[in-house]
């Protein structure tokens, strides 16, 4: 007879067990578990009712009649991650661009710039030929008298440019600034400048168009000049930049 009520106690228990679901927002729901999928998991109030279909990102818990747990943790969708791979690996890592306004200075400027692979730092070499324009420059303003220097030169030298900010049009950057060459328009002078430059980066990340405004600030120690007739390698000038150049990425 004990076993017999043993038994009915049993049934009635699991007839009555109900399985338990914890929401994240605090709140509970109680009813049978029809099915645990990958993203949902279906659940009916009683035996009579419609199936709910409920998103396991809104569940931090799911308990069965046995007492057994099913924990759930938040992950980021895969998604966000793949669209920032892709973002970054179309992003184009080179260009090739000019700087049209220091024609007026006697210069024509040709930079080369290569991109790491995170986009935050740009290694510029720049290839610049040096003359003193037919039209004169600012020095013959300076200077009226001054005639034209006729031949050609060259200056060289690299730009590291730190990228920041989080702006997908916009980036600001900061870097050494180094140049080497001899500057024709400028009265022959060989020289070397150190600057640290600060600028703007203006592009959109998949686009072909790039512009960079910078201005410089270092220092000039001159090698040797037309227009000086005694030149001290170890004294330095102050020195300064401004510059803007457009270019082409791919």
């Amino acid at each position: 007879m004990r076993k017999f009520f043993f038994i009915l106690f049993l049934l009635s228990y699991s007839i009555h067990a109900q399985d338990k679901l914890f929401f994240v927002d605090g709140t509970t729901k109680k009813g049978i578990i029809v099915s645990n999928v990958k993203d949902y998991v279906y659940l009916k109030a009683s035996d009579t009712s419609q199936v709910e279909k409920i998103s396991k990102s809104k569940l931090i818990l799911m308990e069965d009649y046995r007492g057994t747990r099913y924990l759930f943790s938040k992950q980021e969708p895969p998604k966000t991650t793949v669209a920032l791979t892709q973002e970054i690996s179309d992003t184009p890592r080179n260009s090739l661009s000019i700087q049209p306004l220091s024609i007026l200075f006697g210069r024509l400027n040709l930079s080369y710039e290569r991109m790491s692979k995170d986009n935050r730092i740009g290694f510029v070499i720049p290839l610049i030929l040096t003359f003193d324009p037919s039209f004169g420059n600012f020095f013959n303003v300076i200077d009226s008298t001054r005639s034209r220097i006729k031949g050609l030169n060259y200056i060289t030298g690299l730009d590291v440019n730190f990228y920041s900010g989080k702006g997908k049009v916009t980036k600001l950057f900061v870097g050494p600034r180094l140049r080497y060459g001899t500057d024709v328009a400028f009265y022959n002078t060989e020289g070397y400048s150190i600057q640290t430059q600060l600028g703007m980066k203006v592009s959109k990340p998949s686009g072909k168009m790039v512009q960079h405004f910078s201005i410089g600030f270092g220092f000039v120690r001159i090698l040797s000049s037309a227009a000086l007739r005694v030149t001290d390698s170890k004294q330095s000038y102050v020195w300064y930049s401004l510059n803007y150049r457009l270019g082409l990425k791919w």
